[in-house]
């Protein structure tokens, strides 16, 4: 790959500045920000401007499994807890809540997949207890299975 950009977090540039015809762009996120608004401004510049895209989903496999037990306070990395706007949340009994979670999560993976795939860009989700080798492959081959690092759910 030559011409390359690489993106991480919230902090996307401006969009019209920062990319040539050409480049490769590679964004690295959560993609969990309560700024969906922004995201798909920023994905709709990149597929009018005909730039080589590609979202790497970056999880932590607890994250993915949501396997705990009891009681857990969860706080946001930088002072944020995305998707809620708060600070922290607590959970009590988070078995209880086990299910809805999964089901929202794979919802989201779904909701992102799609949105690359109706602009014609590469989508990718990678557990961050894996190499990153793992992603730079299947973005190179264009295929991921997104939903087979999320736990299926039965109601």
């Amino acid at each position: 790959l030559s011409d390359v950009t690489i993106m991480g977090g919230e902090d996307f540039p401006d969009t019209h500045v920062a990319f040539k015809a050409g480049n490769t762009v590679i964004a690295f996120s959560d993609f969990m920000s309560d700024n969906d608004d922004r995201l798909l401004e920023l994905l709709d510049d990149l597929s009018e401007r005909h730039l080589q895209t590609h979202l790497v989903m970056m999880a932590d496999p607890m994250v993915l499994r949501f396997d705990f037990k009891g009681n857990i306070e969860f706080k946001g990395t930088e002072g944020e807890l995305s998707l809620s706007g708060a600070a922290s949340k607590v959970f009590e009994k988070t078995e209880a809540v086990r299910t809805q979670y999964l089901t929202n999560l794979r919802a989201r993976i779904s909701w992102l997949r799609g949105l690359c795939e109706e602009r014609g860009f590469h989508f990718v989700l990678q557990p961050t207890d894996q190499p990153l080798e793992h992603a730079i492959e299947a973005l190179k081959e264009g295929q991921d299975n997104p939903m087979a690092h999320v736990p299926e759910v039965s109601p």
